[in-house]
């Protein structure tokens, strides 16, 4: 059964005031938008909803084709995937720094 915060293709497709073949066609073309499928009906999160209004945005919005939009979509994801590579690397560092200096401070007190 679907949880409170689903909705189902007929709901989605008011929100974003579109068709619901549109929004079965996205949810198709970009593999990326989950779906729960319960008694043959999908069933979509925020999350789901959010990933369709973007593709919104792109495809009225910006004129952008579907080819255009997947190349964006897989653009965005490689930039996030190395942002959190990134942050996660420059945590590694200062939590390495921080040992360093607490090691280097015991060593002195030790010599005390």
């Amino acid at each position: 059964m679907p949880s409170l915060k689903d909705y189902s293709i007929g709901e989605v497709a008011k929100k974003l005031n579109l068709p619901v073949h549109t929004i079965r066609f996205w949810t198709q073309t970009f593999d990326h938008i989950e779906y729960l499928k319960r008694n043959g009906r999908r069933y979509y999160d925020e999350k789901a909803i959010e990933e369709l209004k973007k593709i919104k945005e792109l495809s009225h919005k910006k004129g952008m084709k579907i080819e255009g939009i997947k190349q964006t979509i897989r653009y965005h994801k490689i930039d996030m995937n190395k942002l959190q590579e990134a942050q996660k690397g420059a945590f590694e560092n200062k939590v390495e720094f921080c040992i360093n200096k607490i090691s280097k401070i015991i060593e002195m007190l030790n010599k005390i």
